[in-house]
C-alpha cells in the first residue's frame, strides 16, 4: 500500500512539474525610454506637495495609462525646480503627440514648461507661446479659469490640466 501511494505521488508530482515547465514564459513587451522635465514656475506658492500623475495620446488617440511622477526621498514640483523622470512607454505605442497632468492634493501648482527627449536624441516641448508669459494652475481645490494682466496670462484648471500638444524638433534632420 505504501509503495503505491508512493508511486502515485511520484507520477502526480511528475505530471504536475512537467505541465510547470512546458508553459513558456512570456517576454514583456519592449519599451522606449522618454524622459519627461517639468519646469515649476518661480512664483510665490507655485510648487506642491501634492501627487503628480502624467498620461500621453498617441497619433491614433491611444492612451498609455497614468504614470506616477515621482522620485523617492526627494520633494517634487518645488518653487522653481525642474524635474525630470524617465518613463517606459511600450515600443508599440509609438511616439506621444499629446499629455495629460493630473495633480492630487490641496494648493496649487504653476506648471511653466514640459520638456520631453526620446532615445533617438529627438526632443519636444510644450510651453508657452507668443510671447506671453503663462502660469498654468493645477488647484485640486478651485474651479477651472483664465485671469489676464497684460501681456501674463494665468490659468487655473480643476486636478487636471488640458491635454496639451507635444511638438517635435529633430535636430538630426
Amino acid at each position: 500500500m505504501f509503495r503505491r501511494t508512493l508511486a502515485a505521488l511520484a507520477s502526480a508530482a511528475s505530471i504536475v512539474l512537467a505541465g510547470a515547465f512546458a508553459t513558456p514564459v512570456q517576454a514583456q513587451a519592449a519599451s522606449v525610454d522618454y524622459k519627461v522635465t517639468i519646469a515649476t514656475a518661480k512664483v510665490a506658492g507655485s510648487g506642491t506637495d501634492g501627487d503628480v500623475q502624467a498620461e500621453f495620446t498617441n497619433a491614433a488617440g491611444k492612451k498609455s495609462g497614468w504614470y506616477v511622477l515621482d522620485k523617492p526621498h526627494y520633494n517634487d514640483f518645488e518653487n522653481g525646480d525642474r524635474d525630470t523622470y524617465a518613463l517606459a512607454l511600450p515600443e508599440s505605442f509609438g511616439t506621444p503627440v499629446s499629455f495629460q497632468l493630473w495633480q492630487g492634493g490641496g494648493g496649487e501648482w504653476a506648471i511653466e514648461s514640459v520638456e520631453f527627449a526620446r532615445p533617438d536624441g529627438v526632443d519636444g516641448r510644450w510651453n508657452v507661446e507668443n510671447g506671453v508669459i503663462g502660469y498654468f494652475y493645477i488647484d485640486a481645490d478651485g474651479p477651472t479659469r483664465t485671469e489676464g494682466y497684460g501681456n501674463e496670462k494665468v490659468h487655473f484648471y480643476h486636478r487636471y490640466s488640458p491635454e496639451w500638444k507635444i511638438t517635435w524638433h529633430d535636430h538630426h534632420a
